[in-house]
């Protein structure tokens, strides 16, 4: 079992507190900033313990997202980030359901999913700038939806993308 530890100097941590509601201010550590790093990991779930669900617009925009040790980020509206996303671990999931979750460039670009995670493109559009990566025995599954990668699309040591429905689009 693959055990990582993420901290942050100005790092916000979804606790799960409340509710599954990423807007809520109070399932957050701290409520996270424009800019934020934040991580999403069981072991720092706290009251209600639930996932992270976006279902509506996310009212900030964090810097890099990090979803490890289990967790799991469901995303079903707009959200967009600052830096890289990064999935890391057999148990940890990215699941898009719709809205248009966008990773443009800054500090990062990079949609890596790694180290046995997955990822789910049911419906809705993911736009990566940079790389879209399925790093060391990844699973990427695309339904439906469109995915886009400015730059690369990433298969690395195992790590595979499967296209049942919607559409990838590759710029270089």
């Amino acid at each position: 079992m693959i055990s990582l530890s993420v901290t942050t100097a100005f790092g916000q941590n979804w606790t799960g507190n409340s509710n599954s509601d990423w807007n809520n201010p109070s399932n957050w550590s701290s409520w996270p900033l424009n800019g934020s790093n934040i991580t999403i990991n069981p072991a720092l779930y706290t009251g209600a313990a639930a996932v992270p669900v976006i279902s509506a617009n996310s009212v900030f925009t964090p810097a890099l997202v990090s979803v490890i040790n289990g967790g799991i980020l469901t995303i079903n509206a707009n959200l967009t980030t600052q830096d890289d996303v990064e999935v890391l671990d057999p148990t940890s999931q990215l699941i898009v359901n719709g809205g248009i979750f966008s990773v443009p460039p800054g500090n990062g670009g990079r949609l890596i999913t790694d180290l046995g995670a997955s990822m789910l493109l049911s419906n809705g559009n993911v736009i990566v700038d940079e790389r879209f990566i399925a790093g060391e025995d990844a699973v990427i599954t695309i339904n439906g939806g469109s995915a886009s990668s400015g730059e690369r699309l990433l298969m690395d040591l195992g790590g595979k993308f499967i296209q049942n429905g919607g559409s990838v689009n590759v710029a270089q």
